[in-house]
């Protein structure tokens, strides 16, 4: 056994190490011109804008306003996984929801957060949980995405 959490060690290091290469591989390409001019290059790392909080039954906020590609982090302070499905229409039962209309879904752990970009079009979307019971038991909620600057969560 400690043969193989060695390896697992090792494995995960060198993980990193060679995701540092790539990135420091990627800015060092990405800085020489064509003409073999140095030109500066941002690395950007954008936060979430708002972080959605899922727990036994319920998302906190229930009304999320986002622009279009916002990042948006997701965490399951519940004892159960949980899910953040956005629908194209509202349904009124779980029996009337069907593959076509699940425009996102975002699965997370217990004690888990997950980030996610929202490239979705402008408009107004349901947001239910699909797991069994969750949605009878209250937790819907409202996605609106702005196309143009956004206002975060309401």
């Amino acid at each position: 056994m400690r043969t193989a959490g060695r390896q697992l060690r090792t494995f995960g290091i060198c993980q990193r190490v060679l995701t540092r290469i790539t990135v420091m591989w990627a800015l060092v390409v990405g800085s020489c011109s064509q003409a073999g001019e140095i030109t500066h290059t941002t690395l950007e790392l954008h936060e979430p804008v708002v972080t959605i909080t899922l727990r036994e039954f319920a998302f906190s906020p229930s009304e999320v306003v986002v622009t279009s590609g916002d990042l948006v982090a997701f965490r399951n302070v519940g004892t159960v996984q949980h899910d953040w499905t956005v629908l194209s229409r509202p349904v009124e039962t779980i029996e009337q929801l069907s593959p076509d209309l699940v425009v996102l879904a975002v699965d997370v752990q217990p004690g888990a957060t997950e980030t996610q970009t929202l490239d979705l079009p402008p408009g107004t979307y349901r947001v239910i949980c699909t797991v069994p019971g969750h949605f009878a038991a209250g937790m819907v909620g409202t996605l609106q995405i702005n196309g143009s600057e956004g206002t975060g969560a309401r």
